[in-house]
Parts: structure tokens; sequence; C-alpha cells
């Protein structure tokens, strides 16, 4: 009898410290969100920050620019949008699921903490998880006149003292095997802010067996205090493409998704792949949906917005930024802002496109004029994909000259990563309702 009360007892204790800990490590930047309330938060991905510091708009940084698929040059207005977005919005919380900076500069890191911390100034706090860009880049580098100059990038433990109040400081419990941590903004949903990028600098991604043992625990401690887990990271959790998967997904991905089943977890997001797709996994009578929401500097420039609605779920939609409606309110003289949708399309095509142009550009049975037709409809398919596009959204370019030319071609790579396009499983990856335990 006397050994039955020691252990009420003892476990009495436990329960008191274990809610004196949440009480104490739940955000600082506001107060718990009750079990009841509607509440409103944002996901980005892939912002890739570059700090003014690091170049000087010459040609070396012009170069790199068009020698990639990011319109890096304006990362701080696309920062300066999102903040806007906040005032208007009013959102609990933003995600930031990791390539925080362009090239893992140290003064990319810093400057994008001071302008995390002009956002939380309106009411809003940001969880950030790192990405293969972040951490012991070996192409961080700064650009003068015409050279590029290579510099040290940040380690794992700068990162985390320079985002210390983007997360950090307020978690819970804290993964010793990785950059992963456990935070409550909330009292019913806590957020599983998961490292997925482990070896850096390596593009592809895993989570250690120790992480996952981590997580099972996590989840755990959600339980006994009634709360379910919401995981963000940077790499995907399920294929997004049946083509391009390779260093996306993480290479441990059916070992994480017993792992996330058993703990209940419903919803993943993502970045990484600059698509804006969502993928699911049926387990018996439980899904599990990977949220890939697109990268904010790569065309259509949205990120994502997830309402959650007590006792019913989920309902996630992207938001594009308006950057002419931007570049009008600040008065911004600057063409490309001024007429950005076309400025933007007119990028995407040229420099995200440009494999697929070469690939058709090698296809000697077509003449220029049937490639030009072909590139056309290809790269309108593209930049739809890239916007979460598939299917019927797609059906008005099926009629057009240049379909009909690469429906005709043999087996081949750009006909193949079309076609693949075509047969996806969700029309529109914008919109989702998740109902709550799914």
């Amino acid at each position: 009898m006397r050994k039955m009360l020691i252990v009420i007892i003892l476990a009495i204790i436990l329960i008191i410290i274990t809610m004196k800990f949440l009480e104490s490590k739940s955000t600082a930047h506001s107060n718990l969100i009750k079990s009841d309330d509607e509440f409103l938060f944002f996901i980005i991905s892939d912002p890739h920050f570059i700090s003014k510091k690091a170049h000087d708009n010459g040609k070396a940084f012009n170069s790199f620019i068009m020698s990639g698929d990011k319109l890096v040059q304006y990362t701080y207005d696309f920062i300066n949008a999102i903040k806007e977005n906040v005032i208007e919005k009013k959102p609990s919380f933003i995600l930031v699921a990791g390539d925080l900076t362009c090239n893992g500069l140290k003064e990319s890191h810093l400057d994008l903490s001071k302008k995390f911390k002009e956002i939380e100034k309106e009411g809003t706090s940001i969880f950030v998880i790192p990405g293969n860009h972040d951490i012991m880049n070996g192409n961080s580098m700064y650009f003068y006149k015409d050279k590029s100059l290579n510099s040290q990038s940040i380690t794992k433990e700068s990162f985390t003292k320079i985002y210390a109040d983007y997360g950090y400081n307020d978690a819970i419990s804290l993964d010793k095997e990785s950059l992963s941590y456990l935070v409550a903004p909330t009292e019913k949903k806590w957020l599983l802010m998961i490292d997925s990028t482990n070896d850096y600098p390596d593009v592809g991604g895993s989570i250690k067996t120790s992480t996952l043992y981590w997580i099972e625990k996590c989840s755990k401690l959600a339980e006994n205090n009634n709360a379910s887990l919401i995981a963000v990271m940077h790499h995907n959790l399920i294929h997004h493409s049946k083509i391009i998967n390779k260093d996306y997904t993480i290479c441990n991905s059916e070992e994480c998704l017993e792992v996330f089943h058993k703990c209940n977890i419903d919803v993943v997001l993502t970045g990484h792949i600059h698509l804006q797709d969502i993928k699911s996994h049926n387990y018996g009578d439980k899904i599990l949906y990977d949220i890939a929401t697109s990268c904010l500097v790569v065309y259509p420039h949205q990120y994502g917005e997830i309402q959650y609605l007590p006792n019913k779920g989920y309902n996630y939609r992207t938001q594009k930024l308006d950057m002419e409606k931007y570049a009008f309110m600040n008065k911004i003289n600057d063409e490309a802002l001024i007429n950005f949708e076309k400025y933007s399309e007119e990028f995407f095509k040229r420099n995200c496109c440009k494999n697929q142009k070469t690939c058709i550009g090698d296809l000697e049975e077509l003449s220029e004029e049937q490639k030009n037709e072909v590139f056309s409809v290809v790269s309108e398919i593209n930049k739809r994909y890239f916007s979460g596009f598939r299917n019927e959204a797609l059906d008005d370019l099926l009629d057009t000259k240049g379909f009909n030319l690469l429906k005709n071609l043999p087996p081949c790579n750009i006909r193949n990563y079309v076609m693949a396009i075509l047969n996806d499983e969700r029309t529109n990856n914008n919109l989702l309702f998740i109902p709550e335990n799914n």
C-alpha cells in the first residue's frame, strides 16, 4: 500500500513539473492559444534570402541570378510583402521550412533574423528549421563587381544562436542528435520542427534513428497533455514526383512513415522540391498528408495559409504574393516589380525551363519551328505544374500543335516528364481540407 502511495505521489509530481515546464517554455512571443480557439498560421518554404551586404548588384551577382531559377535579388521585397500580409491577416505564427538563405552566408542569416524581428513586432511568432542551403554551405560567397568570392558558411551552433528567438529558446524539447525541436504555441496543436538535413551540406536528407526515437517521446508527451503534433521539415516525406524525387524525398521515408503514423501525425509540411504539391499516405484507416509548399522566390511566389478549426480540421490554401500591389503601395519605382507577373513568368520560362528547352533542342526529328511549338506548350505546362495544377487544369493545352507533336514522340525524358504531370493524382494542389482525426 505504501509503495502504491509513493508511486501515485511521484506521478502527481511528474505531471505538475511537466505542466509547469510547458507553461514556462510555451512560446514567449504570445499567449498560449486555447484548445477551443480557431487560429491561422502561415507556412513559408525556401525563401533563399540573401543579404544586401553579400553583393553590389554588379556583373558577378547578375550572372549568378541568370544562372539559376530564383529571383533572389528581390528577397527583401518578398519578406516585406509577407510582413504586410501578416499585418492584414494576423496569423498566430509562421513556420519557415528550411533554405532560409541563398547560400548559407552569415550576413544573410543575420539580416534575415532582423527581418523576422520586424515581423514578430506585428504580433506573430516565427519558428524555423534549417535546409540544405543554410549550414556549412561550400558555395557561400560574396559577389562584387565581376568576382565571386568564397566565404565561410555558418555552423550548426551558429544557426541555433542566430535563430534562438525563432524556435530554439521556446522549445519544450531539443533533439540531442540534430537541430530538431518541439514547441507548443497552442494547447491542442504542438509543432514538431524536424531537421531533415543531417549531413550538411548534402542536398539529400534523412531523419536519424535517434531522432525518430525522440519523435516518439515527443508524441507521448503531447498525448499526455491532450495535444497532437504537426510536423515541419525541409525535405519531403513522400514522393511528390514520379520523375524527380532523388535527394528531395528523405531516403528513409518508409521507416519515417511508420513512426509518423504510430505518433498519429496527420499533417507534415515540407518544401525543398519547389513544387506546389500535396500527397497522402494511407495506413489502415489513417491518412497522412505531406503538403509541399512551393519556393517563395520561384514563380508563382506563394506560401501556405492554414486555418485550424477545433474538432473539425485544417483548411489549407496557398496565397500568392501580390508584388505589383506591394510596389504601388510602397511607391517603388522598379519596372520588374511594377510589372511583376509578366516579369516573373518570363524569368521562369527562360530559367526554370531551360533543361526542358535543352532536351527539346536535342530532338533531331523536329524542325526548329516544331521545337518552338513544343517548348511553348511544355513551358506553360511546367508553369502550371509548379503552381500546383494538374490533370483537368491542363486540358486546354492538350489540343495544341505543340502537345500533339510531343505526344507522338518516341519515349524520351521530356515526353516522360510531361506525361507524369498529366497522370498526377490531384488536380488542384492549392486547396485542401483535412478532417481532424482522419
